[in-house]
């Protein structure tokens, strides 16, 4: 339930696609991210406002989102309900 609850800190920002886009879309998506990140200006920028950079991999972000959707129902309405909202919903 608290993996659950929590899942949106374990990948802190992401940059999400709609479902059905292709497979060499989504890499070639990634790989320019991963580029940014890497880029020392934009680094550079980062630091210059005091923004954190915790990079995490698109991959390791679709393991959370599909770990996230295999939960039990119960342990969603459970989450949900820590959460504030009504389980069900």
């Amino acid at each position: 339930m608290f993996e659950l609850a929590f899942a949106t800190q374990d990948m802190d920002r992401p940059v999400l696609a709609p479902p059905g886009v292709p497979k060499a879309r989504v890499e070639e998506l990634r790989a320019a991210f991963d580029a940014t990140m890497r880029d020392p200006a934009f680094i550079e920028e980062a630091k210059h406002q005091n923004l954190d950079m915790n990079r995490v991999s698109g991959d390791a972000v679709a393991a959370i989102i599909a770990k996230a959707y295999a939960m039990p129902p119960a342990v969603i309405d459970a989450a949900r309900e820590l959460m504030g909202g009504s389980a069900g919903e």
